[in-house]
């Protein structure tokens, strides 16, 4: 279980150290608009496939679904745009 841990640490800090040169080279090719758009598509993917095969999928409550939509858009999606929109 440690050495699982420390190789998940290890493959998040891989992945946010190359975010800025990933991003910069999408930038040339993509609008930030466009680029979040995609990026978030294959993270919502990703997300759909790991939270299936660890807990199923499950049907959250109105208030649940709400709350995840509020974060979604103001946590990640407003986050992600001004990033975007800065490194361009």
């Amino acid at each position: 279980a440690r050495t699982r841990a420390v190789l998940s640490l290890t493959l998040v800090a891989c992945i946010w150290g190359t975010n800025f040169t990933l991003m910069k080279d999408a930038l040339r090719d993509f609008s930030p608009t466009a680029l979040t758009a995609v990026r978030f598509g294959i993270a919502s993917l990703a997300f759909a496939v790991v939270l299936w095969r660890t807990e199923g999928f499950g049907h959250p409550d109105r208030a649940t679904w709400l709350r995840l939509i509020v974060l979604g858009l103001l946590g990640n999606t407003l986050y992600q745009l001004a990033y975007a929109q800065g490194l361009s």
